[in-house]
């Protein structure tokens, strides 16, 4: 088992310290990207056996930043994650290293994540509107205004139970701000 972490950090270049830091203090290899490395493939970014450097012409730049793990542990992770937030340097976007991604570019790796942090952001979102939802007394608003509302909701939470695809739950999060701003006192 080889221990290894492919740091990217994007326009948070401010926070090269903190990580190589923690990353040494845990005694975990790491290799700092650079955008050049966003064109080649995972599995050459981890010196993987029959992958070999792709010469592309490429200028790639994505502007958050990830951590992409190979063999490390929960617990790993978990003491990247408490050290990291202690410093401030908290790097939300992480991935495992697959045997399904280890074709992939760090681009395409780096989109795919985004896409994942994007949604399970939309989700939290919506829980957090129908936790706040609680705060509301349906007597305070017009019964057509509160009519709206409850389908909203509704529909909100039943995309949240059925892990509705993202623009499902983008739209079920649009109807639901827009319901809960339309709320009418009586």
């Amino acid at each position: 088992m080889t221990k290894h972490v492919l740091v990217y950090l994007g326009d948070h270049t401010y926070k090269e310290g903190a990580v190589t830091r923690v990353l040494g203090d845990l005694k975990l290899p790491y290799t700092l990207l650079k955008d050049s490395d966003l064109s080649q493939k995972i599995g050459y970014l981890f010196s993987l056996d029959g992958f070999d450097k792709e010469e592309k012409d490429e200028s790639l730049h994505i502007a958050y930043d990830l951590l992409l793990f190979r063999d490390l542990q929960d617990q790993d992770i978990l003491a990247i994650n408490a050290l990291l937030d202690a410093l401030d340097r908290k790097i939300q976007r992480k991935a495992m290293l697959t045997e399904h991604n280890k074709n992939w570019t760090f681009y395409e790796l780096c989109l795919e994540i985004d896409k994942e942090h994007q949604y399970f952001d939309l989700m939290e979102q919506i829980k957090q509107i129908l936790m706040s939802s609680k705060e509301l007394i349906k007597e305070n608003y017009t019964a057509s205004s509160w009519e709206i509302y409850e389908k909203a909701f509704y529909h909100a939470y039943d995309c949240l139970k059925k892990e509705s695809d993202f623009n499902t739950l983008r739209l079920a999060h649009q109807a639901l701000v827009d319901a809960q701003q339309g709320l009418t006192k009586r």
